[in-house]
C-alpha cells in the first residue's frame, strides 16, 4: 500500500495514526488477467486504487463495440465513478489487462475516513479535480484533433501506456480502428 500513501503524500500529509486508519479501511485485493472488476449493473461498492498491473474501463455499445474511457496503471484511481459516487448500477466495465493488485476502499469507509480525517476530503478533491480537467482536455482534443494528432498526444501523455498496451486497446481509446492505428503508426514512422 505504499503507493497508495505515495499519492496521498503528494498532496497532503497524514499523521501516522491516520495513515494507520486509512490503511484499516482499505483491503487488497488480486485479479487475473480478463478479469471483471466492475460489471453494467452491478453498483460499484469500491473506489479502486492500482497497485500493480494495469486495468480498462469501457463502454459496450448496443452493437458490442467496446470504447475505452480510461485506462490505469499503478498509482492511479479507476472504475465506474459514477457508479461509485451515486451509489447506482454501473454502465461501464472495469476489467484487469494483466494480473493486476488493487486496493478497494467501500464508499461508507470512504466516507467515513473523510470526516475523520479532513486532510483526505482535500486529497481526493484534488485527484478529482485533475481527473475532471483531463477529461475535459480529452473530450476537446476528441472533438478537434484529427487521428494521427490524437495518436501523438497520447503518446506525449502516456508514453509508457503506449509501450504497454496492445495497439488495438489504444485504437479503442483513441476512437479508431487498430487497423488505421497501424496505417498513422507507419506513416509516422515513414516521416
Amino acid at each position: 500500500m505504499e503507493l497508495l500513501f505515495e499519492s496521498i503524500r503528494k498532496h497532503v500529509k497524514l499523521s501516522a495514526d491516520e495513515a494507520q486508519m486509512v490503511l484499516e479501511r482499505f483491503k487488497t485485493k488480486q485479479y487475473r488477467r480478463g478479469e471483471i472488476l466492475v460489471s453494467p449493473g452491478n453498483v460499484c461498492r469500491y473506489d479502486i486504487f492500482i497497485l500493480k498491473g494495469s486495468i480498462k474501463t469501457y463502454y459496450s455499445d448496443i452493437r458490442g463495440a467496446s470504447h475505452i474511457i480510461q485506462f490505469g496503471v499503478p498509482g492511479w484511481w479507476a472504475g465506474d465513478f459514477n457508479s461509485f459516487i451515486k451509489q447506482v448500477p454501473a454502465t461501464l466495465t472495469t476489467q484487469a489487462m494483466e494480473d493486476t493488485t488493487v486496493g478497494l476502499i467501500s464508499y461508507g469507509d470512504l466516507s467515513s475516513l473523510m470526516k475523520e480525517i479532513p486532510q483526505l476530503e482535500r486529497y481526493f478533491r484534488i485527484i478529482i479535480q485533475n481527473a475532471y480537467a483531463n477529461f475535459q482536455e480529452r473530450t476537446l482534443q476528441n472533438l478537434s484533433a484529427n487521428a494521427e494528432e490524437r495518436y501523438l498526444n497520447f503518446q506525449i501523455k502516456y508514453p509508457q501506456l503506449d509501450r504497454l498496451l496492445p495497439q488495438k486497446e489504444i485504437a479503442a481509446y483513441l476512437g479508431m480502428s487498430a487497423e488505421f492505428l497501424s496505417k498513422i503508426k507507419k506513416r509516422l514512422h515513414t516521416k
